[in-house]
This record gives C-alpha cells, structure tokens and sequence, in this order.
C-alpha cells in the first residue's frame, strides 16, 4: 500500500427540510457556503465543502431536503463514499417513519451512516448522550451523534467519524481548494437566501436569479444582479416603497457576500420581469432549475 495514502473522499450530508442540515454543513466544512434560513427549502442545488488535514481529506456535499413528492438525489448517493443523515433530535422517531427517508436509506444501504440528531440545544444536556444511544440502537448505522453547530456541540466528533469511515486513497483536490462551486454559484445562492428572508414566500419563490457580472478587481468584489419575477404585479413589491425594499436587498447581498468571500462587494441590483417563467422549460434551463 502506498505511504502516501490517506482517509479521502466524498461524503453525503442529507435529511429532511428544516433539520439544520445546512448550519451542519457549515460547520462542519468551516465554511458559510451554505445558505440558512428559518425557512424550510433553502438549499435547491447540491454544494461542496473540502476539509483537509494532513492525514486526511473529505469533500462534504450538501443536498436539497429529502422531501415526500421528489425522489432522493440517488446521483450524488452512488458517488459518496458514506453518508451523515441529519434528524430532527426532538423528533427523530416521526422522520424515520417518513416514506421518503426509509426510501433514502434504502438508497444508501452498503455505505458508511452516521446520524446527526440537530437541534441538540432543545435538549438537556444531561439527555443528549442518552438520546444519541438509544437512537444507535435503533438505527441500523455506524454511529449517532446529538449536534448543535451554532454552539459547536457535537460537530467535531461527528466529522471525526465521519472522515475516519472513508476508504484508503490518495488525495482528491490539491491544497487550497475548498469547494467544488463556483464563487457565482455560491453568490446566487447566497442571493437567493436573501430574497427569502425579505420577500414573502409566493414571491421569493418565483423569483429567479441572475449574476450578470461576478468580477474582482481593486481588491474589490463587483456584483451586478438581476432578480427576475415570474408576474408584473410582483416588481413593485420586489422594489417596494421608494425602493426600501430592493435597498434592503441590496444591503444584505453585500453583507452576506463580503463574509461569503472576505472581500468588499459592490452590487448593483435589478429587478426584471419574464411572465411565468416557472412553467417555461426553456427559462428553467436557462436559470439552472433544469437539465
């Protein structure tokens, strides 16, 4: 066997909406690449995270929620080396009973799971080890662990399992890489988080968004953005009385893009209109909701 291989490869962080999931994620990569949101939904496209040490090295995907009227994104399944399944740790009885996680797990039967009960705060603390066991022994996995990212409960044990159940190769990615998305990808999810929380659902769901311009120069990132509506009736809402609302917008972009990428951003932000786009394939395509 060569010296120089190490624990390496991918690993797969899904579970249903609303589970924490996303904070997981973040955490556990050391990133913010990753939009979160109290709202259920926020991940639509799978993103990467690379983790290195010196003796090993792990590429954490995270997935849209498991949900019951899609099927489980078997794509990234077959690809991942294991798989963190993220619960509800004050509920995590009901998801397992839900048709679309026991269909996931099926999915991912041969490969290394791990279970993250999130939510850990709404625990006591002297109940979070004694909830993990009792969920070992009812879940058929390598292990189960309680975690809270935001109070860093939990996380680094769980990413410790998880890197020590990968096969034995050479390293993925050369150092310095950190994810596998673009910085414009990572912008227009950050974006689109954005409009999530100003903007009401009916509308942030409709709303499409479009990185016109992703550029650094100056030691300056330069942003120019189209946020495009499914219906007329929805621009004036998006911009909102005398433009508070696109100002907001605006704001935050700028806010959650410079601690995305470290850099100072200018933004310009536009709202535009493609009637019903949602049910037009070919705008789907070009919005990246389809291929």
């Amino acid at each position: 066997m060569k010296s120089t291989w190490i624990p390496s490869g991918y690993i797969l962080v899904a579970g249903p909406a609303n589970t924490g999931k996303s904070s997981l994620f973040n955490a556990i990569t050391g990133s913010g690449s990753s939009p979160v949101n109290e709202r259920p939904h926020t991940t639509w496209f799978p993103i990467t995270g690379i983790y290195s040490t010196r003796g090993s090295q792990a590429c954490f995907v995270d997935t849209p929620a498991l949900e019951a009227d899609t099927e489980a994104d078997t794509r990234w399944a077959s690809i991942c080396d294991a798989v963190i399944l993220v619960l509800d740790a004050r509920r995590y009885t009901r998801d397992l009973e839900l048709p679309f996680v026991k269909d996931f797990m099926l999915t991912v039967t041969g490969k290394p799971l791990l279970v993250a009960l999130g939510h850990g705060d709404h625990l006591p603390v002297n109940l979070r080890a004694a909830l993990a066991l009792q969920a070992s022994l009812e879940i058929n996995c390598a292990g189960v662990v309680t975690v809270c990212p935001p109070m860093r409960v939990g996380v680094q044990k769980l990413r410790s399992m998880a890197m020590g159940t990968l096969p034995l190769r050479e390293r993925l990615f050369p150092e310095g890489i950190t994810t596998l998305n673009s910085g414009r990808f990572l912008a227009s999810e950050a974006i689109r988080a954005v409009i999530g929380t100003v903007l009401a659902a009916d509308i942030s769901e409709t709303t499409a968004v479009q990185i016109e311009e992703y550029s650094a120069r100056n030691r300056k990132l330069y942003v120019r953005v189209n946020l495009v509506v499914a219906r007329s009736s929805d621009k004036g809402t998006v911009i909102g009385r005398k433009g508070q609302t696109l100002t907001r917008i605006q704001q935050e972009t700028e806010s959650v893009l410079t601690e995305l990428t470290g850099m100072p951003v200018q933004s310009e932000v536009w709202v535009k209109v493609r009637e019903d786009w949602p049910g037009n394939r070919a705008d789907l395509l070009e919005f990246g909701y389809a291929n």
